[in-house]
Parts: C-alpha cells; sequence; structure tokens
C-alpha cells in the first residue's frame, strides 16, 4: 500500500519500536506519522541452507503434466501466488500471451491457490485462465503458449527442487510486504521478474534480478485499503523481460548466481539473526537502565522524607 490507514499512526506512536523488513516500510510509516525513531529494519530471513540448488536436482514431473514434450530445452517460467488481484495474474498471463505462440518451446508454471475462496482446485483455476484467454486474446488456450496450473498443495520439501526446475521465477505484483517467494526463488539461483515496487525494492537489483517497470500508480477500488494505491505493472516491459530470458539464457544464469550470493550474503538465518540478537541485546539494556532509573526515582523521595523527620 501507499500510505498508512487511517487510525495507525496514533496506535503505533503508543509502541516503543516499529520492526519492519524494508526502507520502503519505513518511508510510509515515517510520512504517515509515524515517530522516525521508534522505526527499525528488520529484514525477513530466507533459509538458504534449506533452498540450495547444490541439494537437490530438478524435478520435471512437478511441471511436466502437460500436452507437451518438454525437455531441457524448453524454457520453464514459474509464479508462486495466491490468487487475488494484489498478485496481478492478469497482468502476467497477457504479458505472457503477448510474448509467445504455441509454437514456442515455452511453459508458464503456476502453482497458486485460492484467496477467500471455495474454487482451489487446478482445474478450477484453468477454467478462468481458458475464459480470461478467449476474452482477451480471443483464442483458446491450445492456441496459445502452454500454461501449466500445479496442485495447490505442493509439499515444502519439494520446493527447492520446483524452484530448481524453472529457468526464471515471475511475479508482476501491484505490491508486497516482502515477497518470500521472490527470495526463497532467490536462493535457488532463479532469475527473478518481478515489479519493481514496495518490498522488492530491498533486495532486487539489475546485477541480480530482473526489476519489473510499473506505469504508476492506481487506485484501489474494492477490499480493506480500499482508496489506497498499489502498483501497476507495466505489460509491455513484462513482455520483453519473458523474451530476453529466453533469448539471452547466459545472462539468466548469471542473474541467478548473483541472486544466490545476495542472499547467502544478506538475509540467510546467521546474518539477520545477528541483526535481531543486536537489536534484542539493546532492548535489554535500555529496559535494565529504565528500570535501575525507576528505582532510583522512587528510592529518592523516601530518603529525603526520613532525613526531614
Amino acid at each position: 500500500m501507499d500510505r498508512v490507514p487511517k487510525g495507525w499512526p496514533n496506535r503505533m506512536n503508543k509502541m516503543d519500536e516499529i520492526w519492519v523488513p524494508t526502507k520502503f516500510q519505513e518511508k510510509i510509516f515515517v510520512d504517515g506519522g509515524v515517530r522516525p525513531e521508534a522505526i527499525k529494519i528488520v529484514p525477513e530471513v530466507v533459509d538458504v541452507d534449506f533452498f540450495d540448488p547444490e541439494k537437490v536436482e530438478k524435478v520435471y514431473e512437478l511441471v511436466s503434466e502437460t500436452a507437451f514434450e518438454m525437455t531441457d530445452e524448453t524454457t520453464v517460467y514459474l509464479s508462486v501466488f495466491k490468487w487475488e488481484e494484489r498478485k496481478a495474474w492478469k497482468v502476467l498471463l497477457m504479458a505472457y500471451f503477448q510474448a509467445f505462440s504455441a509454437q514456442d518451446d515455452v511453459v508458464l508454471v503456476l502453482l497458486t491457490n485460492g484467496y477467500h475462496s471455495t474454487s482451489s482446485s487446478a482445474e478450477d483455476f484453468m477454467n478462468v485462465i481458458e475464459k480470461f484467454a478467449l476474452e482477451v486474446v480471443s483464442k483458446p488456450l491450445k492456441e496459445l503458449p502452454n500454461v501449466h496450473v500445479l496442485p495447490p498443495r505442493i509439499p515444502q520439501e519439494s520446493m527447492p527442487s520446483l524452484y530448481k526446475a524453472a529457468n526464471a521465477f515471475v511475479l508482476p505484483s501491484r505490491g508486497e510486504g516482502w515477497g518470500r517467494p521472490h527470495v526463497e526463488a532467490m536462493a535457488m539461483e532463479r532469475p527473478v521478474i518481478a515489479t519493481f515496487w514496495s518490498g522488492t525494492t530491498e533486495y532486487m537489483t539489475k546485477e541480480n534480478s530482473y526489476p519489473l517497470d510499473i506505469n504508476g500508480l492506481v487506485e484501489i477500488t474494492e477490499g480493506a485499503f480500499q482508496g489506497h494505491m498499489w502498483a501497476d505493472p507495466s505489460v509491455k516491459h513484462l513482455k520483453e523481460l519473458l523474451l530476453r530470458v529466453k533469448e539471452h539464457p547466459e545472462e539468466a544464469v548469471a542473474k541467478g548466481k548473483q541472486a544466490r550470493k545476495d542472499m547467502v550474503d544478506k538475509y540467510s538465518p546467521e546474518i539477520i539473526g545477528k541483526v535481531v540478537l543486536g537489536h534484542i541485546t539493546r532492548i535489554l539494556e535500555h529496559v535494565s537502565t529504565r528500570e535501575e532509573a525507576a528505582k532510583a526515582n522512587d528510592v529518592c523521595p523516601r530518603r529525603v522524607i526520613k532525613l526531614m523527620r
């Protein structure tokens, strides 16, 4: 979101500290009236030992249940998200359908789940995508580049292999607090194509990913944050980035390697653990000093009274 909701600053200013994962949220909160000194940036962690490309093999069985034969030459785009407007699935599909044809050796693999909805099977989502394709590009899915929706309940232990089976991770969302699938993919040496606005600006660079341009901000028309603004990801730029990954695979691999290095160097449990420990140590020292001061203030008046007697 582009600003702090009404009523939040007053409650936030009653707190001693507020930990946020990125500088983006820090600015939003300060601009909204939250005390700057109360805000501390504590990035989220990615388990770089679990999400380690050296420890798993590609599992094409997870992504190959499509109507064509996959090979090592197939360019696989993976997207992991909740099925909601904020994740901009329509932007993703429009760009993908514009970038490729049914003859291209590509597949867009979606791991998604219903958001406040009972419709959450892969078949349900494929039906929605089929309807969207007919409405937007006037073609059935069989005449468009391959799309495959995974079953929504992929075991967590299979996620590293799923990321490794992809050539790139892509998610043109309208806003992220952090972006957990993004950093998991980056830890797995996958180049990320994602909207360069909100939480993702904390860790995405031109060296480790493909930052996606936005056309600007647009108003949120429904939901809890109605009236706020979020990003309008560029379909045109997303199309260009999808094509670039396919046409320049060496560049994509290099970005993925840099992404892994950045996750290990900046967001591993060891690194963020030190950040958290530093804050906890500082807080304990502050609490101890405050308690000692309170005791001193409580003792002094009684001493004065005793002397006066």
